[in-house]
């Protein structure tokens, strides 16, 4: 408490003029609408330097608990994407084409070869292999005129 006496004392015609002086800027800024306006203009620029670096040591402090949040919320989803999702078929799909059906009607190809597989084929192939049953010149083919697996 002494030490604090005797800088006082040491310093007080220093202290002083700095009393006076913020009294003195106290109302200058008060009482004169110019140098109140540009105080108000410097101080919240001041003001708003500040709030920006203080927002972004804020934020790099929260990043720990945002990437927190966004690895419970990516596991989740993946979550989801499991149940909502049916497991790959692991029977064999076969996709038969026009020229398939072209070597099962001529014989070339054997069709107990696709006795075990889910075999699929493209409307298209169908309304082909259909046209060419109309258009046989044979019995044997105008009596596969519909077409059966």
């Amino acid at each position: 408490m002494r030490n604090v006496f005797l800088f006082i004392r040491r310093h007080f015609n220093f202290l002083f003029f700095l009393v006076l002086q913020i009294i003195a800027l106290s109302f200058l800024f008060r009482y004169n609408k110019f140098h109140e306006a540009a105080f108000m203009n410097v101080s919240t620029e001041i003001t708003g330097r500040i709030n920006e670096k203080y927002n972004g040591i804020e934020y790099y402090f929260q990043l720990k608990k945002t990437n927190e949040s966004l690895v419970r919320e990516n596991l989740r989803l993946r979550q989801q994407l499991k149940e909502n999702y049916e497991a790959p078929d692991s029977a064999r799909r076969l996709i038969l084409d026009t020229v398939t059906l072209i070597g099962l009607e001529r014989g070339s190809i054997d069709a107990a070869q696709f006795d075990e597989d889910d075999v699929w084929t493209a409307t298209i192939c169908v309304a082909e292999f259909r046209v060419g049953a109309e258009l046989a010149d044979t019995a044997e083919r105008r009596a596969k005129r519909y077409f059966r697996r």
